[in-house]
């Protein structure tokens, strides 16, 4: 920096960062001739994805941030808005969208999805100082106090279909958890998610957090430099607003059972009803939905991490 000290105020810095592991775009579409895509294919997505696949995204506004020279370093202060979601996922809803139920038959070979999620919006005031050793090396961090203001995590998300190899009934078994935090208390009320509760400012620093970032580069020559770097190590302990969601089979009348949501088949009088009579149709879709109802109950403190990003670059000019 040419001056001794710079400041900024309201809006500075803006960023974007998506991480992902196997999605391609390639890997989504049929192309025509001209290489445009003219259609979607789910089974060309779902042979491209593993087992265990990630996708993240990391967004940022620097609202408030100060550089100051010192003898032989950098000394920042920086305070800003950012927010993290990732998400680890098999390939499991790829594969029974793209091949459906009948390549998953049997007791042993049901279609499984599973999916762990981290989604998180924070305040951040961070504290940085950057040590020139010499005129190869330089080190730098910044210790990071946070406030959460919102988070959804998944404790378990995992839904196994099962298609019987004789009468090719299916059975549906769901284990889902989920717990947040919000600056309001949430409520589900007829399928709808709603909020409770006034907000204030105070709303805004009851989830504490610390994170920390440290790296270093070393410079070989005029040309060549490495980099190693760990940025945003550290965590949340969420104790406002917190809500448990938990998913299960409910028993609400004839595809209930012993948990499970079991569908084998229907006989032609009720399918007849389902297609001709609105107002049955309307009750049979009403009683499905209280198959898979969601119970919100109030939730203890939890602790989530941030999505620490590990840094190794090497650089030639």
């Amino acid at each position: 920096l040419p001056y001794e000290s710079v400041m900024s105020l309201v809006i500075g810095n803006i960023g974007l960062n998506v991480q992902n592991t196997t999605l391609r775009y390639d890997n989504l579409f049929d192309f025509d001739a001209q290489g445009r895509p003219i259609s979607v294919d789910l089974r060309k997505v779902a042979n491209s994805l593993k087992e265990k696949n990630f996708i993240g995204v990391d967004a940022h506004v620097d609202l408030f941030t100060l550089f100051r020279r010192l003898n032989k370093g950098l000394l920042t202060i920086n305070y800003g808005v950012k927010a993290q979601a990732d998400a680890a996922y098999n390939d499991g809803l790829f594969k029974l969208l793209g091949y459906g139920n009948a390549a998953f038959v049997g007791e042993g070979n049901p279609a499984r999805v599973n999916m762990n999620l981290n989604a998180t919006l924070f305040q951040e005031l961070a504290v940085g100082y950057q040590w020139n050793v010499g005129d190869r090396l330089s080190l730098g961090g910044r210790a990071k106090l946070m406030f959460g203001v919102g988070n959804v995590n998944t404790q378990r998300l995992d839904v196994n279909l099962f298609t019987d190899p004789d009468s090719y009934a299916l059975r549906l078994v769901e284990d889902i958890a989920v717990r947040s935090s919000m600056p309001r208390v949430v409520t589900l009320e007829d399928g709808v998610i709603g909020g409770n509760g006034g907000f204030g400012m105070g709303d805004l620093f009851r989830n504490p957090g610390f994170g920390v970032d440290f790296g270093a580069e070393y410079r070989f020559d005029d040309h060549f430099s490495a980099v190693a770097a760990v940025r945003d190590l550290g965590f949340f302990r969420w104790s406002g607003n917190n809500i448990e969601m938990n998913g299960h089979v409910h028993d609400a009348g004839q595809f209930y059972d012993d948990g499970d949501f079991l569908f084998n088949g229907m006989d032609v009088d009720q399918l007849q009803l389902i297609v001709s009579d609105e107002s049955y149709r309307e009750r049979f879709l009403d009683t499905l939905k209280h198959y898979f109802k969601v119970d919100f109950e109030p939730g203890d403190r939890y602790t989530t991490f941030l999505n620490t990003d590990l840094l190794l670059r090497g650089s030639y000019d």
